[in-house]
This record gives structure tokens, C-alpha cells and sequence, in this order.
């Protein structure tokens, strides 16, 4: 994203674990960055997709999250998604992780995590045509968000 904003994801097993994370961390931003945060929203969903990891000697450097707003009418496409076009994802120069959500209100959450920038934009144009042609068609509206990774923190 820009110098002015960032993204917080989490993971947890139950829902109430992430009902109760999403307040405090509400809270905590509240507290100690004030006035300086201008909006903050809470999303919280169903991972239907997760591929790759993170190793605990490499942390991702770069990461992309796309907020898509679905049709009404769209079909389920993750098993699409998982046969034909995670393993094009694997393939990928500096590719890490990936994860989707599927929120409550209908959105699919998605993100990608990647060594570097540049493995990311050139992961970006080689998938492109597959998700034009297979997943675009299904979506009213997307937002990206694009940025360094400036911590990771995970269980375990």
C-alpha cells in the first residue's frame, strides 16, 4: 500500500479467536496511533484456499492483497482456483505463501507472499492471463494493495 497505510492479517482456528483478536487489535491502534489512523476496517471469513509457507528462517518481503467483490450469481471457483491455478502459483520465481478468505459479506480476501517486489510483479504478469480469462469475468470490483512486509509474527 502506500506510505500512509497498512494491512493487518491474522489466522485463527475458531472464530471467536478472531472475534476477539479483531477488538484488541482495534483497540491497540485506538490507544497508540490516535488520530493518526484516518479509517480501519475488520474482515473476518472462512480460509478456502491456503498454498505454500512460511519458513521460519525467511520471512516474505513483499506481500499483495486483492479485496474482491464477487457477482451476484458467481460460481464457486475454488476448486478452479486449486487445480489449475496454485500450481502455476508454485511455479513461481520468489513465490512464499498464498491464502483466501472468504468473508461474511461475501468478498473474497486474497494474499500473496513473495521474496521481493520484483518476484511478485513478474508473478503478477505471468498469472494475469489465467485469472482474466477464468476468475475477472465473475468480479463487480477489486481492490489491490501492494507493499513491503514490514513484520511477521506466527505461532509456533
Amino acid at each position: 500500500t502506500g506510505p500512509d497505510s497498512f494491512i493487518s492479517l491474522s489466522g485463527w482456528e475458531a472464530r471467536h479467536q478472531a472475534e476477539q483478536a479483531a477488538e484488541m487489535l482495534s483497540a491497540w491502534v485506538t490507544e497508540n496511533m490516535g488520530p493518526t489512523v484516518v479509517s480501519m476496517e475488520n474482515r473476518i471469513g472462512e480460509v478456502i484456499l491456503e498454498r505454500g509457507r512460511f519458513l521460519p528462517d525467511k520471512l516474505p518481503r513483499y506481500g499483495m492483497v486483492r479485496v474482491q467483490t464477487l457477482k451476484a450469481g458467481s460460481p464457486d471457483l475454488t476448486d478452479k482456483v486449486r487445480e489449475e491455478f496454485l500450481p502455476q502459483m508454485d511455479r513461481q520465481p520468489g513465490f512464499n505463501a498464498y491464502v483466501a478468505i472468504r468473508t461474511d459479506d461475501g468478498k473474497v480476501i486474497t494474499y500473496g507472499s513473495y521474496d521481493y517486489k520484483g518476484d511478485a510483479e513478474r508473478a503478477a504478469a505471468s498469472l494475469r492471463p489465467w485469472a482474466e480469462e477464468h476468475i475477472a469475468p465473475h468480479v463487480e470490483h477489486m481492490d489491490m494493495h501492494a507493499g513491503e512486509v514490514a513484520w511477521a509474527l506466527r505461532k509456533g
